[in-house]
């Protein structure tokens, strides 16, 4: 699955083609690897809790994960599009968006802000209700990574390129932790 979006996003970057918005997301969704960085927290970290259901279900793409995938790409694309731009990547979320609905940044921007907003509402509500059927710590991972996910795009692109923000929010974790 994720091998075959990869494969897709280079055949666009060989031919050098901007895929429609909707075209995009479906690949990009997938190589984003979302589901499959959960799937495998899940194995790795709470192996105990880890049913064959719980797995089965998170592999499924359920609303709560579908949510998190947006926001992660919707947000790292807004972040990066123009250095990935710079550097000769795929178009971005972005530049499909833009040149599918004749949009301006600031307009796809805006969109997009929207977009999270509401992935959010899905992610909390998702939260509420799974709550009485999934472990808790289960939840939380997923929570979790996609409040990291916020973090490590807020203000810049902090993934690809960590800067002084990324490098105080580590210290404050690691090395000055708030004493409990």
């Amino acid at each position: 699955m994720i091998c075959g979006a990869y494969y897709e996003e280079s055949t666009w970057f060989r031919d050098n083609r901007t895929p429609t918005y909707e075209e995009y997301m479906s690949v990009a969704l997938v190589s984003v690897g979302y589901t499959f960085t959960i799937a495998e927290a899940f194995m790795s970290i709470m192996d105990s809790m880890v049913t064959k259901e719980a797995l089965d279900w998170a592999l499924s793409r359920p609303k709560i994960l579908k949510a998190s995938e947006l926001m992660l790409r919707l947000v790292e694309d807004v972040k990066s599009h123009k250095f990935e731009r710079e550097r000769g990547h795929i178009p971005s979320s972005v530049e499909c968006y833009m040149k599918q609905y004749g949009t301006s940044q600031k307009e796809t921007y805006e969109e997009f802000n929207k977009q999270v907003k509401s992935s959010w509402k899905d992610v909390n509500e998702e939260c509420l209700k799974l709550g009485q059927h999934l472990p808790r710590p289960l939840l939380m991972c997923i929570l979790n990574f996609t409040r990291t996910t916020h973090l490590i795009y807020d203000g810049d692109d902090n993934f690809t390129r960590v800067g002084k923000q990324m490098q105080a929010h580590i210290a404050s974790l690691l090395v000055d932790p708030v004493p409990i």
